[in-house]
């Protein structure tokens, strides 16, 4: 079974990406938060993170810099969600790893294909 860990300060996107991940047998956590993510991310060691740009304190970009900087989850496979795709953005989030990038709102076969 794949895991997954979601971090989004939306509730509701938040509870989209697990409905829709669970249907594929995939083990899902979710943080509202990056800091309480990668903590998650620390402890879980999942397959595949979902992780928004935009959140309150700790961005996407600023967490995924962090996550790289650790040598026992600096290999995990990211996945950034937003609603607006700037060209910085994706610059930034290319430089650091990211696996892609993921538009809101999305769709199920788009989560289902980060998970291959």
């Amino acid at each position: 079974m794949s895991k997954a860990v979601v971090i989004d300060d939306d509730p509701m996107f938040r509870r989209l990406a697990q409905m829709m991940l669970k249907k594929k047998g995939v083990e899902i956590s979710e943080a509202e938060n990056a800091a309480d993510g990668i903590e998650m991310i620390r402890r879980e060691k999942p397959d595949v993170v979902f992780l928004d740009v935009a959140m309150p304190g700790m961005g996407g970009l600023e967490a995924l810099e962090q996550i790289r900087q650790e040598l026992a989850i600096a290999d995990t496979k990211v996945f950034f969600m937003t609603g607006a795709e700037e060209e910085t953005v994706k610059q930034r989030a290319q430089e650091l790893g990211a696996a892609g990038f993921i538009t809101k709102p999305f769709t199920a076969e788009q989560l289902y294909q980060a998970l291959e």
